[in-house]
C-alpha cells in the first residue's frame, strides 16, 4: 500500500519524480547528518526537521504523538534517495494508493501519475477504494484481507485521493 509515496518503476529513483513534478517541499525539510558509509567514505543520511516534522508527516494525529514520530524517525542515505529502484513489486502483487492532495512534500500530481502508471502497469495493478476511506483503515482491512477477497472488493486501476488538512 502506497499511502502518499513515491511509487517508483523498474530504474527510477526517489529524485526522479521531484523533477518531473515541480511544487513538492520535501528537499527543504531534509535535515543531512555526515556519516561514514561501509566502505570507509564520507555520506550523508537525511532526516525530516524534527520541527516541521508535525506540520508535513503527522498533521492529523495529536501533538504528543507527532512530536514522537519525529524523534524516533529513521534516517535515508543520500544514496537512497538517488538508486535506482528494481523491479517493482506492484506489477506482480496487488497494490494500493492513497493520494494525499494537501500534503506538501510529494505533490498531489506526482502521486496521482505514479499511482496511475502502477495500476496500468502489470497483472498486480495499483488498486483504490471506491470511496476516500481513513488510510490507516484501508491498510488495515488490506493486511487482513485476503488477496482475491481485496482483489474484488475493489476496482481496478482506481485511485483514491485523501485530503490531509492540518487542525
Amino acid at each position: 500500500m502506497y499511502v502518499a509515496a513515491f511509487i517508483p518503476d523498474k530504474g527510477e529513483s526517489a529524485r526522479d519524480p521531484a523533477a518531473r513534478f515541480p511544487g513538492g517541499s520535501l528537499g527543504e525539510a531534509l535535515h543531512p547528518v555526515p556519516v561514514t558509509l561501509p566502505d570507509g567514505s564520507p555520506g550523508a543520511e537525511f532526516i525530516i526537521d524534527q520541527a516541521k516534522f508535525p506540520h508535513r508527516f503527522a498533521a492529523d494525529v495529536p501533538e504528543g504523538v507527532a512530536r514522537l514520530t519525529a524523534v524516533a524517525q529513521r534516517p535515508v542515505t543520500g544514496a537512497a534517495l538517488g538508486e535506482p529502484a528494481p523491479e517493482p513489486g506492484w506489477r506482480t502483487l496487488p497494490s494500493w494508493a492513497v493520494v494525499a492532495t494537501e500534503a506538501p512534500d510529494i505533490p498531489a500530481a506526482a502521486q496521482r501519475s505514479m499511482a496511475e502508471r502502477a495500476g496500468d502497469g502489470g497483472p498486480g495493478g495499483t488498486r483504490g477504494a471506491a470511496a476516500p476511506p481513513r488510510a490507516g483503515g484501508t491498510a488495515r482491512r488490506t493486511a487482513r484481507a485476503d488477496r482475491k477477497a481485496v482483489a474484488s472488493a475493489l476496482p481496478a486501476n482506481a485511485t483514491y485521493e485523501l485530503g490531509l488538512v492540518p487542525d
